[in-house]
């Protein structure tokens, strides 16, 4: 209505002449630069009409509507007047003028304040900017570029920059910069954000704050400097002259120099390969505008390879110079090669060979030079020179029978010959060994070399061995494959994780022990070596397979015989250890395995639980696999040398029969069956096995150690005395034995071992009473047995995860399934240390049992092994996996 008023109204125009209106017209004003004014002239040199407010034309009401209207608004929120030509268009000066006057440099009006945030609570950072045109925003952390996720929200609404963390982590704390940029430059805003650990105080980081505070200033000043220099002005940076390649010998200084050109400042780096070479007391960087140079005070090998620099303006111009680069070649005299090894004996010579030098000095190897030495009873050494040979194996003659000799080699490159590498063991030919007087056509004659004492070197493993295919896995780490670079000679790598000082111990304890048993049917340590982590120890490799997978090959006849000759063997190398004061404890078919897949010889691993024993003090453990061990160590009482001949009476048992005599629906009647020594011969297997066979048996399987067979008595039995070759060569059913395979393939012993530790104090307390009640075993079941029973049955269970491989900066999972009553708790490891959740990494644990570790940009660095721990007030359980990563082009 207010309108329709308007338009009603009759409006009287003031009269203008010809010359008034045509002079008007070329002057146009937008009237909108003049809505603020009631009435007034316009200031201008020419004259013009008066203009009149058209506001009073309108009707009272409209009026009214328009005068409240007035008071809100600003001339500010107005488009500028602009003046028009004849046919309504800006005239391109003044166009020009208009944009140049609306351009303007990035600049923030407001500010972000320093934040203090929890471990896992919200934070938000804000601060507002203005800029014509609209500038572009980026946020960085520490000065790596912030993008947008799942939890971090980034907007620029209006003015206002804003990041906010849905939750924060430890790896969140730190430098926030919001950068804004346009054509006509850069501004940058910055803050520091600090994450508090749970129970950390706040005023715990006033300090930090501080003098973060005080850093910002600093380079908020230093920008503000350089702010100053134009973006537009001076010279791009370049490099006029690069590096030359450089040969040096090593321990003398390597010194590259560049010729630079570019307007100061000039941002300069030197890396070496990928890396970033820093000023240091060893490596000393000195940059001009005109020059750079890099000098390393005294070369050592590792400095030798490939060198670039790269140079740029200021951090506020973007954009790197090309990198030239240039190689450092050190040279010296070669390192000593490795211990020298007999490839084939006879009586009168052998073939020896040894590993080349780990480092050639930088020019070939033009010699080697091979000495010798025979062994005598004094230990003084008398080198003579065998030969000068450009291989690295060599065949000597005219060795004297069963003598004992010694052997070391040295090699020459142009600048010299190296020191004499480490000495060869004591090598001497040996008769084939004689089973226990037994008809020596039993066991095939085995070349056995007597190995001196190995000890951990620090020598890089990968230049002596190439690492191959996975032989197996457990709880000591991986098995490799491994073959001699020089000799293709192959052996077998047990690589261990050794990061806490008892890892390490424990190592060299196996290491000790496996110094002392130096004999044909125990498996021998070659050498051994420690790498960052790692702990790696190299030994024969038998390549034949477990023994139990070898007899129920198809093309393997299993009779009493064989089990006889794969017996005595067992007893010979356990007498062995006996001798050498040391029990195994851990004797089951997983450790014991064929030479080849050919004959009947076998050797004993896994020396991982062994002991050495006094049989003068009293000795008590509580570990073990829980078919294979004896009364004693589940009771907590005293062992002997006759525990592991237990474990040995349990082996021929399973090798006659293929039925597992203590074997229960779990580990729990397992054991409760073990210490109420109950078994049998009861069934239908032992039809066709000897009496003879079973008196042996029988023998062993005795819950008092003083009533058991020792060793001795084991190999005089009449049964192991027999002689194979006028036994009956009827083959035994393998169909039981194959079942228990299946069954031992999925069955997981861990639990129960580590059952055992935790109940280790059950087993004190009921300890006193072992001695009184040894002959009323079921007795216990009520009390410690009945205890790990419901241990067992509410042990927390977890689902095994396999290794992965993935891609270098791609996400690599981990996901498994535990269960167990109560919930258990669970903790992910790497490499034995506890992973904090972060942005990097990712964990969660869902409703159906399942959990998950997600290594966000996987790389070379995060290559170790993970570990899902679960536990529970009954107990813990746990799984491990390597994870790798694969660096594309490497």
């Amino acid at each position: 209505t207010a309108y329709k008023e308007a338009l009603s109204t009759s409006v009287k125009t003031k009269a203008m002449t010809e010359e008034e209106r045509k002079r008007r017209k070329a002057e146009q004003l937008d009237f909108r630069a003049n809505l603020v004014r009631k009435v007034g002239k316009l200031s201008s040199t020419t004259k013009r009409a008066e203009q009149v407010d058209f506001r009073d034309v309108l009707s009272p009401t409209r009026k009214a509507e328009l005068d409240k209207k007035e008071e809100s608004i600003s001339i500010a929120e107005l488009p500028r007047g602009k003046r028009v030509e004849e046919n309504g268009r800006e005239s391109e000066e003044e166009k020009e003028e208009g944009k140049e006057e609306r351009e303007e440099k990035p600049q923030f009006t407001k500010f972000m304040d320093d934040v203090e945030a929890s471990d896992g609570q919200p934070f938000t950072l804000e601060c507002t900017v203005t800029g014509e045109p609209r500038p572009e925003i980026t946020w960085y952390l520490d000065e790596e570029e912030v993008k947008a996720e799942a939890d971090i929200s980034i907007t620029y609404e209006g003015d206002i920059c804003r990041l906010s963390i849905a939750e924060s982590f430890p790896d969140d704390q730190g430098k926030y910069s919001c950068t804004a940029r346009n054509i006509r430059g850069e501004a940058t805003c910055s803050a520091f954000v600090t994450v508090v650990a749970d129970g950390e105080s706040a005023s715990s980081n006033k300090r930090r704050l501080k003098r973060n505070t005080g850093v910002v200033e600093r380079r908020s000043n230093a920008k503000k400097r350089l702010d100053k220099i134009s973006p537009t002005s001076g010279v791009a940076a370049c490099i006029k002259d690069g590096p030359r390649d450089m040969t040096v010998l090593r321990g003398n200084p390597i010194s590259l120099c560049c010729a630079l050109q570019g307007t100061s400042p000039l941002k300069v780096v030197w890396r070496k390969g990928r890396d970033e070479i820093k000023h240091s007391h060893q490596c000393c960087i000195e940059s001009t505008n005109t020059i750079s140079a890099l000098t390393i005070a005294r070369s050592e090998r590792g400095d030798s390879g490939c060198y670039t620099l790269q140079v740029s303006k200021s951090a506020a111009v973007r954009g790197l110079t090309s990198s030239p680069s240039a190689s450092a070649w050190l040279v010296n005299i070669p390192d000593p090669p490795g211990k020298p090894f007999p490839e084939n004996m006879t009586g009168d010579g052998m073939i020896v060979s040894w590993y080349g030098s780990g480092f050639d000095g930088g020019s070939p190897i033009t010699s080697y030079l091979l000495e010798i030495s025979k062994n005598s009873s004094s230990g003084r050494k008398a080198w003579s020179e065998v030969a000068s040979t450009n291989s690295t194996s060599y065949t000597v003659a005219g060795l004297e029978n069963n003598a004992a000799y010694v052997f070391r080699v040295s090699a020459s490159n142009q600048y010299g010959t190296s020191q004499p590498g480490p000495l060869s063991d004591i090598l001497r030919n040996t008769s084939p060994v004689q089973e226990n007087g037994a008809d020596s056509s039993d066991d095939e004659g085995e070349e056995f070399v007597e190995y001196e004492p190995v000890s951990i070197k620090k020598e890089k493993f990968s230049a002596k061995y190439e690492v191959r295919e996975k032989l197996g896995q457990g709880r000591f780490g991986k098995v490799h494959r491994v073959t001699d670079r020089v000799s293709g000679r192959e052996f077998a790598a047990k690589i261990m994780r050794a990061l806490k000082s008892r890892d390490r111990e424990a190592v060299s304890m196996e290491i000790d022990i496996m110094n002392q048993l130096r004999h044909p049917k125990l498996v021998q340590l070659i050498d051994a070596y420690s790498h960052g982590r790692e702990i790696i120890m190299v030994m024969d490799l038998v390549a034949g397979g477990e023994l139990f997978e070898r007899v129920i090959d198809e093309d393997f006849e299993l009779t009493e015989a064989a089990c006889i000759k794969y017996m005595r063997q067992i007893c010979h190398g356990v007498q062995f250890m006996e001798r050498s004061q040391i029990v195994h404890l851990d004797l089951k078919p997983e450790n014991i395995m064929c030479i080849n897949k050919t004959g009947t010889q076998i050797k004993l691993i896994d020396f991982g639980l062994a002991r050495k024993f006094n049989p003068k003090e009293v000795t008590r453990v509580m570990f073990g696999t829980p078919e294979f061990v004896a009364p004693e160590v589940i009771n907590y009482d005293a062992i002997g040398f006759e525990t592991d001949m237990w474990s040995v009476g349990v082996i021929c048992y399973i090798l006659l029969s293929g039925l597992s005599p203590f074997c229960g629906e779990g580990d729990a009647e397992t054991l409760s069956n073990i210490t109420a020594v109950q078994w049998d011969f009861e069934d239908e297997a032992f039809d066709q096995i000897s009496d003879d066979a079973k008196d042996f048996i029988s023998k062993l399987l005795v819950k008092g150690l003083k009533k058991r067979y020792n060793v001795n008595q084991a190999l005089d039995h009449r049964w192991l005395k027999r002689d194979t070759n006028k036994m009956s060569k009827s083959k035994l059913n393998t169909k039981n034995l194959k079942r228990y395979l299946a069954r031992r393939k999925w069955q997981k012993t861990g639990n129960a071992v580590r059952a055992l530790g935790r109940l280790a104090s059950l087993a004190r307390l009921s300890s006193s009473s072992s001695s009184s009640s040894s002959s009323h075993g079921n007795q216990r079941e009520s009390g410690f047995l009945s205890s790990l029973k419901a241990q067992l049955i509410r042990e927390n269970e977890t689902q095994q995860f396999d290794d992965i491989e993935v891609i270098e900066g791609s996400a690599a999972k981990f996901v498994c399934t535990v269960s167990g009553n109560p919930d258990p708790d669970i903790v992910w490891l790497v490499d034995g240390e506890p992973i904090k959740e972060s942005r990097r990494f990712r964990m969660a644990y869902t409703e159906d049992n399942q959990c998950t570790l997600l290594i966000m940009d996987a790389s070379e660095a995060d290559e170790a092994e993970y570990t899902c721990k679960a536990s529970n007030s009954m107990g813990e359980s746990q799984h491990a996996a390597e994870l790798i990563v694969i660096t594309p082009g490497a």
